[in-house]
């Protein structure tokens, strides 16, 4: 159903925008999956923080760890389902930690502006993409 609905945008696409090139329909194939995929682990996402009664502390989250994945790039799951179910862990943990685990004030802000250098030295975005299981 997924290839179906994704074959149908690509060759809406075709139509409207003509290509010439083998090579820019596999790019523009690419670009409308992973858009379908951002897509569904969204509304997945919403959907989760509905049944637990935490969507706006989850879509925060989120939004966080997005722009900081986007600047920082980071270690990457051989497949589709284990990279969710760390986004999964990795959210959870980021909403029900502080709830759990409370820290002064002053100690977050320095832990903040040490999390900000660490990572403005030692995650540029165009790094070596790293596989998890080459990571450990």
């Amino acid at each position: 159903m997924e290839k179906a609905m994704i074959k149908k945008v690509l060759n809406w696409t075709l139509q409207n925008n003509p290509i010439n090139t083998e090579i820019d329909v596999e790019i523009i194939y690419f670009g409308i999956e992973t858009m379908i995929d951002a897509l569904k682990t969204l509304l997945i996402f919403l959907l989760l923080g509905l049944i637990i009664g935490k969507t706006i502390p989850l879509l925060g989250a989120l939004l966080g760890f997005s722009i900081l994945r986007s600047q920082a790039g980071g270690m990457h799951c051989p497949k589709k389902y284990q990279c969710f179910f760390c986004m999964i862990c990795i959210l959870f943990v980021s909403i029900f930690l502080p709830e759990i685990l409370v820290i002064p004030f002053h100690y977050r802000i320095i832990f903040y502006i040490t999390m900000i250098i660490i990572l403005v030295l030692y995650a540029p975005v165009n790094g070596k993409i790293i596989k998890v299981s080459e990571a450990l």
